[in-house]
């Protein structure tokens, strides 16, 4: 599999992610650091503690890695739940858990095909 088909698989924007890295070499090391994160753990425990200030700072920590690795899918989810914390501006019209458990749906989809994918280099 290449790394055009992984990012396909995972609803990511490779030409995105080529554009910012310039070759797929760096795009696999950060996708490899990605899954290596804490970024779903920080952002569910956030939400359990229900501080609207903490969903923030992980989400929008989230979003900004994502976002950076071209993951459309998830920066999508994580750009709505930090829209809706967002200090004095909060948007009160997105459901932060519907959209939180949308973004689990997304990441452990795509952690499952990065792991495959990293393990076939």
């Amino acid at each position: 599999m290449t790394v055009s088909e992984l990012y396909e698989k995972i609803g990511g924007n490779y030409e995105e992610a080529v554009g910012r890295l310039m070759n797929d070499d760096l795009i696999i090391t950060f996708i490899g650091r990605f899954v290596g994160s804490n970024f779903m753990e920080r952002l569910e425990t956030a939400f359990e503690r229900g501080s609207s200030g903490e969903i923030f700072e992980a989400a929008h920590a989230f979003k900004g890695v994502a976002s950076n690795l071209a993951l459309t899918k998830i920066s999508g989810c994580v750009e709505k739940i930090t829209d809706a914390t967002r200090p004095q501006k909060e948007d009160k019209t997105i459901d932060i858990k519907k959209e939180l458990n949308m973004l689990k749906e997304y990441y452990i989809k795509a952690e499952n095909e990065i792991n495959n994918f990293l393990k076939q280099q």
